[in-house]
């Protein structure tokens, strides 16, 4: 841990090295034109106001900000850079997907500026260079990770896995001419890059302004497709303000526009776009920043080559078994037919969805990434022509569940269809379009068919996260999932209904597909990390254990959508590390936030692991019908307001063991309940292992509805104990409920995203919250000023308490005082006298709410409670002839 002073230092260190690279980036780019110029005061300005933070740390602070190259072929091996905080001692890489491994890990001082190209120093500890082994057979596509040190784990980053070999962009910082007049450049059609087919560009867009153009070059031949597919906004390159928008364009070496995209359905801000090339020669591919927002880390991997670019596929599912004729729409040389056999068990959730390649007449590459369809159990439906009035709908001669496929394809089009369903049946009626990459923009009706007695009827649109099976913010975290409408429909009387299908704009064409699917019910739960307050979502988000401790970490609990279970649930861990165990307590769908203990011997086996946990009801004979697990939806990079557009999934939850805690904490188990309208005193205990000699940060995560906590506290270096104080409300549920208390390092990390703190909480001590021992009736009084009067009370006994309890008058006026000594009262009395001084400060005049706190002593424990709510008139003082 580093003191205050050594932290000065380092920042000045820092700015000496700054101020001599200024120097000599500001001779180097006097000649270099004024953008290049403009570009140098722009990185410039950014890095003094980095500096100007007071921090000697990586830009926000995180364990691991940034991780470069982002994207590797498969079969090879890539050296690839972190930069972050507390990387002293890298250990290992946690894979989420397998196809991976780290081989190497070794902490670097020197690593490339990400702004300008140049080798910048930075400290011991905020950098390491790693290398991934790639399989051969590893999956095109996203694998996240995390990165193990001794003593703690990162926030989660992604990297990426081409087919194609990886070329860099050449000049990807800054675009001049060199002394001598050769251009150092791709900003033009003339400079563009020559780069070969089938093969993946790392680039890099600077901030500007000016804006930075990237061109690149390939050769072409007559009747060969050409396509590009941009990855760049859900690269996710910074946790924060890594906010990337671009647009791609191809064309002729005339100039001659062949094709552009800019967002789309299949990846939404990424752009794809395929061409048929209409004759032999060179071809222009340009990108460029379509919306500018205010970030420096726009990286981009750029797929180009004669792959098939197919951009939805119809139908969208097929039934679990079944060989399924697929169509793939939208490839620049026309539809592609593919057979595709869907697995026979399908798993629940993402693992029901099916990749689809697609291969022309010549077998092209396959696509940087597939199309998608959906596997379920039940039989399909498909639109016949003709039904596109509800007074004339396609009958349907199946029973649900069943799927229905179709395309929306005129403007204003509906589809109807006329189904039969029982009453009592539950169905989650769920649409497939925005999810599976199609451009309809789904909008649902379901009515009764005429002579259906039945009054329900429903509209419906866009969706929340919980239909979803996901978590998230349901306004601010926009995803195109939540375009397709999914409700519950259930049925209440026997016989037939209508459904209709179209788009909510009235916009219609080929690629405007859907499935709709009647999912048969199952009740679920999930369980999430709730954000802490004021704190990003990616903050703490992972589990760390040190041997021979605990940590209690809060989980919320979503009910499943339409979840009617109303019994106890439990959480039960699968896979997870010798030495380690997790403890919670039964809870209800509706328990809002709980709290999980993770605990790990003194032999825990040291490393990282992916765990799953699953939610399950208590009784064994329940589980057959009900799912659920933990889910984490966590965003790709985070906009300003926590507007985030991209997302990484996972269901599973990462777990590491370390070595490094630097205390023990411990909470005296209460000998005495927390009554309502009461104060608890809880004694904590720390022991500081050898090394550490610091304060202390104590504070509870949760606590039981009702029950609130005192601000956080310090437990002083050379201190071992310190008092807690719990308070519980009037209406706080009595119950039993397990408590901890969560300590770290009072300096040495950073507060905003907990990186370079130890978390250790204490073994779970059980808080009652009751009834009060007594309470307290205070009877109404009057009392002239400048007297001393009294103030009776009833007392009303609920438990018994050893002791005495001592009653002290509360929220009274100024120019009022209880006189000492304060009464007492024992277990059996019944009544109890206030003397009280009434003073000319007082003002003549009526004064309520004046309470009473009881401090009761009992088993050797103190508590406070509140009780009473009486009345006090002051009246004039006769003796001085007042009116």
């Amino acid at each position: 841990m580093r003191s205050g002073l050594q932290r000065a230092k380092e920042i000045s260190d820092v700015v000496d090295r700054f101020m001599k690279n200024q120097e000599q980036l500001e001779k180097r780019t006097h000649e270099a034109g004024p953008r290049s110029r403009f570009a140098h005061c722009w990185s410039s300005l950014i890095l003094t106001s980095f500096l100007l933070t007071g921090t000697a740390q990586a830009q926000f602070g995180y364990t691991v900000e940034l991780l470069y190259p982002q994207v590797g072929q498969a079969g090879t091996s890539v050296d690839v850079t972190i930069e972050g905080n507390f990387l002293h001692d890298p250990q290992e890489v946690l894979f989420y997907q397998p196809g991976i491994r780290c081989t190497k890990l070794n902490p670097v001082t020197e690593v490339t500026h990400f702004q300008n190209g140049s080798v910048r120093k930075v400290d011991e500890g905020n950098a390491a260079r790693l290398t991934f082994e790639i399989g051969k057979d590893a999956k095109p596509g996203e694998y996240q990770l995390r990165v193990r040190t001794r003593d703690n784990l990162s926030e989660l980053m992604t990297f990426w896995v081409t087919s194609f070999p990886v070329i860099y962009e050449q000049y990807p910082w800054t675009d001049r001419d060199d002394n001598d007049g050769s251009p150092l450049r791709n900003d033009s059609a003339k400079h563009a890059q020559p780069i070969p087919l089938n093969s993946t560009v790392c680039g890099y867009l600077p901030s500007g302004p000016p804006q930075d153009d990237d061109w690149y070059s390939v050769e072409c031949k007559a009747g060969q497709r050409l396509s590009v597919e941009v990855l760049a906004a859900r690269l996710g390159t910074y946790h924060y303000e890594g906010m990337n928008d671009p647009s791609v364009s191809i064309f002729d070496s005339n100039r001659r526009l062949l094709g552009r995209n800019d967002d789309n359905a299949l990846h939404a801000q990424d752009p794809v776009v395929s061409v048929i090339i209409p004759q032999d020669g060179r071809y222009l591919i340009h990108m460029r920043q379509q919306m500018d927002y205010e970030t420096s880390m726009r990286h981009y991997a750029l797929h180009v080559g004669t792959f098939t670019r197919p951009l939805v596929a119809f139908p969208l599912g097929g039934q679990a078994g079944k060989r399924n004729q697929i169509t793939l729409l939208g490839d620049a040389s026309g539809d592609l037919m593919t057979d595709v056999l869907l697995p026979s068990s399908p798993g629940p959730f993402e693992a029901a969805y099916v990749d689809v390649f697609g291969s022309g007449e010549l077998n092209e590459p396959r696509p940087p990434s597939p199309n998608r369809i959906h596997s379920a159990f039940f039989h399909d439906v498909f639109e016949a022509a003709g039904h596109n009035a509800n007074d004339n709908p396609q009958p349907i001669d199946r029973m649900l569940p069943l799927a229905i496929n179709g395309r929306i394809e005129s403007e204003g089009e509906v589809d109807w269809y006329r189904f039969t369903a029982k009453k009592g049946e539950r169905y989650r009626v769920r649409t497939y379009a925005k999810t599976l990459d199609s451009e309809l923009d789904a909008r649902i009706w379901l009515r009764p068919a005429p002579g259906n007695a039945s009054r329900r009827s429903y509209d419906e649109d866009d969706t929340r996260w919980e239909p979803h099976d996901l978590v998230g913010h349901h306004y601010r975290e926009q995803v195109k999932d939540r375009l397709d409408p999914i409700f519950m429909f259930e049925p209440d009387t026997d016989g037939d209904w209508l459904i209709g299908i179209g788009d909510t704009r009235r916009e219609s064409g080929p690629h405007h597909v859907y499935r709709v699917e009647f999912q048969p019910h199952v009740d679920s739960a999930f369980v999430f990390f709730p954000a802490y307050p004021s704190l990003d979502e990616i903050v703490r988000d992972r589990i760390v254990l040190f041997r021979g401790h605990s940590y209690m970490h809060p989980m919320g609990v979503q009910p499943g959508f339409g979840s009617n279970y109303d019994g106890p649930l439990q959480l039960r861990a699968t896979n997870l590390p010798d030495g380690v165990t997790i403890d919670a307590e039964p809870f209800t769908q509706d328990a809002g936030v709980i709290p999980v203990m993770f605990s790990a011997t003194q032999d825990a086996k040291i490393g990282v692991d992916l765990i799953d946990l699953i939610v399950e009801p208590v009784n064994p004979n329940a589980r057959q019908n009900y799912r659920g697990g933990f889910i984490q939806v966590l965003p790709a990079t985070q906009r300003r307001g926590g507007f985030a557009m991209c997302f990484d999934r996972t269901r599973k939850l990462a777990l590491a063991v370390g070595e490094g805690a630097a205390f023990d904490l411990a909470i005296d188990w209460p000998t005495i309940p927390l009554v309502r309208n009461g104060e608890l005193a809880l004694n904590v205990r720390v022991t500081r292992h050898a090394g550490f000699d610091g304060d202390v940060y104590c504070e509870m995560d949760w606590l039981p509805d009702g029950v609130n906590k005192q601000p956080p506290l310090i437990i002083k270096s050379g201190e071992t104990d310190a008092v807690y104080k719990l308070r519980a409300s009037g209406n706080a549920p009595p119950g039993e409920y397990p408590i901890s208390i969560t300590g770290r390092e009072n300096g040495g990390g950073i507060v905003r995203t907990g990186a370079g703190f130890h978390y250790v909480g204490s073994p779970f001590v059980s808080l009652a919250v009751g009834e009060p021992y007594v309470t307290i009736q205070l009877a109404r009084a009057a009392i002239e000023r400048d007297t001393i009067g009294e103030i009776t009370a009833e007392v009303a006994h609920h438990k018994p308490f050893s002791g005495e309890a001592t009653l002290q008058l509360g929220r009274l006026p100024f120019g009022i005082e209880q006189v000492k000594p304060f009464p007492t009262i024992k277990s059996d009395d019944k009544s109890a006298t206030f003397q009280v001084k009434v003073t000319n400060d007082c003002l003549v005049g009526q004064y309520k709410d004046i309470y009473c706190e009881v401090t009761v002593n009992d088993g050797g424990q103190q508590i406070r409670q509140q009780s009473g709510s009486g009345t006090l008139r002051v009246d004039p003082s006769r003796g001085r002839g007042e009116e």
